[in-house]
C-alpha cells in the first residue's frame, strides 16, 4: 500500500481497511462536516472524485484488483471502463501495455469513480519494472457542487473539472459534492497554487462571506469563483 500511495493523487487523506485501500477527497473534518448535513452529502463527499494512481512503467502488463468503476487511461489518451463487481471482490483486470522498440515506459492513469467510493485492493505490474510518479506542472483544487463532481458527464474524466485537470497538467483534488452548498464547516486548510470554485448560489447565502471564508483558508493564492444564481 505504501507503494500505491507513493503513485496515487487526488486525495487528501487515506485508510487502510480489510476491504483494501481506500482514499478520501476530503478531510476527516469535511466528511464530519457534510454527514452533520445529511447522509446524502456525507456519503458524496466520500466519493472518490478526482482521485486517480498516474505513473510511468516499463512493465509489460498491469493488473488491478478493486471495487467500483473506473476508467483506464494509457499515455493520456483513454483506453477503457473497468468495472469492477462490489459482489465478487476477487474479480481482477489484467491488461497489457503497448510497449514498443521506441517506448521505454508507459503512462498509467487509473481514474477512480466519481459518484460511488472505488477500493482499491491489488496492483500488480511484471518484476523488475520501474515505477515513477507522474509529474505534474501545478497544484489545484476544485471545490463545488454536482457541477464539479461531474454529473452527467457521460464519463467521469469529461467533467469540467477533470477536463481542467488533464489539459493543464495539474495535480487536482476535486471537492465535488453533488447538492452541496457553502457552508464555512466544510473547508479545510490546504498547500495549493489555484482554487476554482463552482456553486449554484442559493438567495439565502451570503456571497460576501463565502469570499472571505476562501480568503480565510487559501491565503497568497489564486481563486476564481464562479458562482450561479438559482
Amino acid at each position: 500500500n505504501e507503494q500505491i500511495k507513493k503513485i496515487a493523487f487526488g486525495a487528501v487523506y487515506t485508510e487502510e481497511t480489510e476491504e483494501g485501500l481506500k482514499l478520501f477527497k476530503c478531510t476527516p473534518k469535511q466528511m464530519a462536516a457534510w454527514a452533520s448535513f445529511s447522509d446524502f452529502l456525507g456519503g458524496g463527499s466520500r466519493c472518490t472524485t478526482g482521485i486517480r494512481l498516474d505513473f510511468h512503467t516499463s512493465s509489460k502488463y498491469i493488473t488491478i484488483e478493486a471495487t467500483g468503476r473506473f476508467e483506464l487511461y494509457l499515455n493520456g489518451l483513454y483506453r477503457e471502463t473497468l468495472i469492477f463487481d462490489e459482489e465478487n471482490p476477487t474479480k481482477t483486470a489484467s491488461l497489457v501495455l503497448p510497449l514498443s522498440e521506441e517506448s521505454t515506459d508507459v503512462r498509467v492513469t487509473l481514474i477512480f469513480p466519481s459518484h460511488e467510493q472505488g477500493i482499491l485492493r491489488a496492483v500488480e505490474l511484471e518484476d523488475g519494472a520501474t515505477v515513477l510518479p507522474h509529474t505534474f506542472d501545478r497544484k489545484m483544487l476544485f471545490i463545488g457542487d454536482s457541477i464539479t463532481q461531474g454529473w452527467n458527464s457521460g464519463y467521469d474524466s469529461l467533467s469540467f473539472a477533470w477536463r481542467t485537470t488533464i489539459l493543464l497538467n495539474a495535480e487536482s483534488v476535486i471537492h465535488g459534492v453533488g447538492g452541496g452548498y457553502f457552508h464555512k464547516d466544510i473547508f479545510d486548510s490546504m498547500p495549493f497554487s489555484r482554487i476554482v470554485s463552482m456553486y449554484k448560489v442559493y438567495h439565502e447565502m451570503d456571497i460576501t462571506q463565502f469570499i472571505n471564508t476562501m480568503d480565510q483558508f487559501y491565503t497568497e493564492i489564486d481563486v476564481e469563483t464562479k458562482l450561479k444564481r438559482i
